[in-house]
């Protein structure tokens, strides 16, 4: 069984309303792209200035529910005051330091203020939804020594941490490497992808040699084309499409796309998909002759083609080779199911 995880601690641009990188898409794609989906439970707070930094995860209960949650964000996204993370004498409680914090690196993360959590949270969905689960993951104080360690080392490659350094505003280098670092390990322990948010996701791939990401970004290459954008999917139309026996086809298609984006210098993923459709059709053109996408695709060795073309004639295909049993089984049959 193929699972993804989202953490906290590393989605914490995508969970903003400022946000670059909207959380429902990636979880929407994600129904197509894994059997399991699993979410970290629990509101990740973050302040952080260039020196100093302040951090904490509260457990969902009855006070931290989603609607105070909600509350806090709304507030962050509608103050036009200065902010300050004001530092108290631990003995007599005066003010020792007062660091200014732009409203940019004040986070709250938490997946129940996803548009789709809330979605699937107003419906009845029941046992249809049982591939979506949620966790409480619980670090020791020997887990985060090691993270700390792990944090330190990367400081010392010098070209990493200053892309690190780079990679948003004020936040110290160190707790973007421990956050990293965390989703890291999990990952490890779990032994699964995770799914991460603009800030960090080059330097998870630099690190980890990681397909999730590319899987992600052929799925939003490829809904330029005409392949469908399933993140624009209604839930039910979602839900009815992992139960298609040619999702597994379409799968394998996303991650052969990915491993040739790797490994493929400068490689163009509109030829990498006209390759796998030319592909497919001398599958099934030796064994019904009236069904040859040459005419469309031109040449096979003309790469690329018009991908106009291709999808003007892919709804043509299918009314010849639906009646073929192993063609509903295939990748070309889900996208056509899909763009119903």
């Amino acid at each position: 069984m193929s699972s993804i995880f989202f953490p906290l601690r590393t989605n914490i641009r995508s969970l903003q309303k400022w946000g670059e990188n909207d959380i429902s898409n990636r979880i929407k794609q994600s129904f197509v792209l894994y059997d399991e989906i699993i979410m970290e439970t629990g509101t990740y707070n973050f302040q952080g200035t260039d020196r100093f930094v302040l951090e904490n995860v509260d457990p969902w209960s009855e006070t931290n529910n989603k609607e105070n949650v909600l509350e806090r964000l709304e507030k962050i996204e509608n103050t036009q005051e200065e902010q300050f993370i004001t530092v108290l004498n631990g003995k007599t409680h005066a003010e020792k330091y007062k660091y200014k914090i732009e409203k940019k690196d004040i986070f709250v993360a938490d997946f129940r203020t996803a548009d789709i959590i809330a979605e699937i949270e107003s419906g009845s969905y029941g046992k249809e939804l049982v591939f979506l689960k949620y966790a409480i993951i619980n670090r020791d104080d020997a887990h985060w020594k090691r993270i700390k360690q792990n944090s330190l080392k990367d400081l010392r490659d010098k070209p990493f941490a200053e892309q690190a350094e780079r990679i948003h505003g004020k936040m110290p280098t160190i707790a973007l490497l421990n956050n990293l670092n965390d989703s890291l390990a999990i990952s490890h322990l779990f032994k699964m992808p995770v799914s991460i948010d603009a800030i960090y996701g080059e330097m998870l791939e630099q690190r980890t040699k990681a397909q999730v990401r590319r899987q992600f970004t052929v799925l939003d290459r490829l809904s330029q084309i005409g392949v469908p954008d399933f993140s624009n999917l209604s839930l039910d139309k979602l839900l009815a499409l992992r139960k298609d026996k040619a999702l597994r086809s379409f799968r394998n298609l996303i991650s052969a796309l990915s491993t040739k984006l790797q490994s493929e210098k400068d490689a163009n993923i509109e030829a990498l998909f006209t390759q796998e459709l030319l592909e497919l059709n001398k599958e099934f053109a030796p064994t019904k002759k009236k069904v040859a996408l040459e005419g469309a695709f031109g040449s096979l060795s003309f790469i690329p083609c018009l991908l106009a073309n291709v999808f003007l004639t892919i709804a043509d295909v299918g009314k010849e080779v639906f009646e073929y049993k192993d063609y509903t089984k295939n990748w070309l049959s889900f996208i056509q199911k899909a763009k119903e």
